[in-house]
């Protein structure tokens, strides 16, 4: 399985598995992203997401201009508990579930 990036109202949508199979994708798809709007990300349909995916976001939310914020729409549970041993939730990060 592989990872379907798609436009949704306002950012992307991300569906299937994100893992060092797909990190091309996933990073090529938060590059193009502007810095200068807030990135929402649509999660419902992501079936997996591996350590260096959710290394991807934090660093894509890192990138967004001062007062932005990284969007994340029904992460996955193990997405969040990542994030917070690692990064302890960065204030760039938003989560609506």
């Amino acid at each position: 399985m592989g990872l379907r990036i798609e436009s949704s109202d306002g950012g992307l949508r991300l569906v299937g598995v994100a893992d060092l199979g797909t990190r091309a994708v996933l990073d090529q798809a938060l590059t193009g992203v502007p810095p200068h709007a807030d990135l929402h990300l649509e999660l419902a349909q992501l079936a997996f997401i591996d350590v260096r995916a959710v290394a991807a976001l934090v660093a894509a939310a890192g990138r967004l201009d001062a007062g932005r914020r990284l969007v994340l729409h029904d992460p996955p549970p193990e997405l969040l508990r990542i994030i917070d041993v690692m990064w302890g939730r960065p204030r760039t990060i938003e989560v609506h579930t």
